[in-house]
């Protein structure tokens, strides 16, 4: 990362450069050349930033890819490092959201790269291919070869996205996917970008395109959506309270250092044999690409006792009926990390409202609309609604943080800083 401090330091002194001008025309300007110290404690301010969408928990963004651009819907993935969807011709990939498939054969622009030249240190020469397959645990799998060709973040529609954000497109390598099994050829997006720690990250290739000042971005999350900003945060006037930063630690996976967990106000790290429990193995992870929220194990006892204590409820992730004042006695739980960062997890991100279960057929009432979106909590309600719980006391070893426990804050993720920028935030 040297390099990446060598350029920031300059694009600092040339801010100072630029400020020092125009103080020539004005006494209004303060133009102290700003400290290293004085900047790394604000959030860069970002290059651009684009809308995420969210269907079933999953966070989504728009990517256009090619000439003429074709848009596909990608799960935004901070724990995994590939770009990856279906490309035409696949006999076996599932229907997606996009109507058809991007076709290498369709864009103007499209590379493909042989052999020499694989992006992804894990692709394979095949048939003069970068072949790559990728396999998970729950049986899921797919198969692919590398193309690159252009590509940018945009919206919905391809007027406002070209109009936006096309200047900012960058030529970059991806997975064109022939093969899919299991939940990929089910999955609503068409794909997925990965956003782990690593050069070949889409990122780094905004940043050496010129596209975007810093080697960063942020997820501002909302349970319906919330926005992707790119080289930065977008603005800090959303933050309720300033964002505070941990140290990025080693490795391909954004790993919080814990140091406390509470529900309420009642500690259940007390015990070292429970904290550590957070930082064995993988450590606690901060992955977009998963929808819930996974906890160590050997925290189940004493996480059901303390949560029956405060609600007068068992802990349990099977759909429950709830009464108005039952949901509010539920409690935040609150991941304490390095500094004054924390993350604070609330019921109204956790717990997710079900559909009520109906008898003697025709449709259930609808207790979601399509955005996913569900009444808040500060809205009383008569009679019982229906929820699941949305937090698991069951991972093995370390622990997950979805995409549920970063609902309703601002999350930078500085890769040239090697640091993560925590606020809570108003990400509508």
């Amino acid at each position: 990362m040297k390099h990446l401090a060598k350029n920031h330091r300059k694009r600092r002194r040339n801010r100072w450069f630029l400020c020092s001008i125009l103080l020539s025309f004005s006494r209004l300007v303060d133009c102290h050349a700003p400290t290293a110290a004085e900047e790394d404690e604000l959030p860069p301010i970002a290059t651009s930033t684009v809308p995420m969408h969210a269907v079933s928990g999953t966070h989504h963004i728009y990517v256009y890819i090619g000439s003429p651009p074709k848009r596909q819907t990608l799960i935004v993935d901070t724990g995994s490092r590939i770009m990856a969807f279906p490309c035409d011709p696949c006999k076996n990939c599932g229907r997606h959201t996009s109507p058809t498939y991007y076709s290498p054969l369709e864009s103007t622009t499209d590379v493909q790269l042989p052999c020499d030249r694989c992006h992804y240190d894990m692709s394979k020469c095949v048939e003069k291919k970068c072949a790559l397959n990728q396999g998970y645990a729950e049986g899921s799998s797919w198969s692919g070869y590398e193309v690159e060709d252009l590509i940018w973040f945009g919206t919905e529609t391809l007027e406002e996205s070209v109009e936006r954000h096309l200047h900012l497109a960058v030529p970059y390598s991806f997975a064109c996917q022939y093969r899919e099994d299991g939940l990929f050829q089910e999955q609503y997006a068409d794909g997925i970008m990965g956003l782990a720690i690593h050069e070949s990250s889409i990122i780094h290739s905004f940043f050496e395109e010129g596209s975007i000042l810093r080697v960063a971005f942020s997820l501002c999350v909302t349970r319906h959506g919330g926005y992707m900003s790119l080289g930065g945060i977008r603005t800090r006037s959303n933050h309720f309270t300033p964002m505070q930063f941990v140290p990025l630690q080693s490795g391909r996976y954004y790993k919080l250092p814990v140091i406390s967990v509470h529900l309420n106000h009642i500690s259940l790290t007390d015990d070292p044999v429970l904290l550590y429990a957070f930082t064995d193995s993988k450590g606690t992870l901060l992955d977009s690409g998963t929808t819930d929220t996974y906890l160590p194990h050997v925290i189940s006892p004493l996480f059901q006792q303390v949560w029956k204590e405060i609600t007068g409820l068992v802990y349990s992730n099977k759909r429950h009926q709830y009464t108005y004042d039952q949901f509010r006695s539920l409690p935040n739980v609150t991941i304490g990390l390095t500094g004054s960062a924390n993350i604070v997890i609330q019921p109204d991100s956790y717990m997710e409202q079900q559909q009520p279960q109906v008898t003697g057929g025709g449709a259930p009432p609808t207790s979601q609309d399509s955005t996913g979106t569900q009444p808040s909590s500060k809205i009383p309600w008569d009679g019982v609604k229906e929820f699941t719980n949305r937090i698991y006391c069951d991972e093995p070893r370390g622990a997950v943080l979805g995409m549920n426990a970063m609902i309703g804050h601002d999350i930078l993720f500085d890769l040239e800083g090697m640091r993560l920028g925590i606020a809570p935030a108003d990400c509508s």
